[in-house]
């Protein structure tokens, strides 16, 4: 089916059509990408001046920093420019607690995994550490904030 022809097969049929949409914005020179440098709204790295790389479906990505004044504004009008070009009724976020295939900062090597501090814990759920598939505890948000003291808000932000 063209696109369009599936949108309207599905609505005629009571169904919504739900993309799934990834936080992860691949880092080349899409117009997400530049704008969210434009408006400098990715997350920073711990180990380094630029930005925090991480791996998702599209290879290295950059996160929005949703602590960071422009992050809504952005956010919504990335979603506006893709809503555009496909007329969806919704969005099924996934990946949405800064999820990657690398432990830490991308790439992944014993010389850069990212993890400055990751003190134990006395439960470590499914027997994973707190920096399993996750980006670096040491990545930088607006205001200085690390990952490892907003891991659990970023979902929360991201619905703003």
């Amino acid at each position: 089916f063209p696109r369009e022809e599936l949108q309207e097969f599905l609505h005629s049929r009571g169904f919504k059509f739900i993309p799934i949409v990834d936080p992860g914005i691949k880092n080349k020179n899409s117009p997400p990408y530049i704008e969210g440098v434009l408006r400098k709204v990715f997350i920073k790295s711990g180990a380094h001046e630029g930005y925090l790389i991480a791996k998702q479906w599209p290879n290295k990505v950059h996160f929005t920093d949703f602590f960071h004044p422009n992050a809504t504004d952005y956010w919504h009008d990335m979603l506006d420019s893709l809503h555009d070009k496909l007329k969806f009724d919704g969005i099924w976020l996934d990946m949405n607690e800064v999820t990657s295939f690398c432990n830490g900062e991308c790439p992944f090597t014993e010389n850069n995994w990212g993890h400055q501090y990751a003190p134990d814990i006395p439960f470590h759920p499914g027997g994973k550490t707190i920096v399993d598939f996750t980006i670096s505890s040491s990545a930088k948000y607006y205001g200085g904030i690390t990952e490892y003291d907003a891991h659990n808000l970023y979902l929360s932000l991201i619905h703003i």
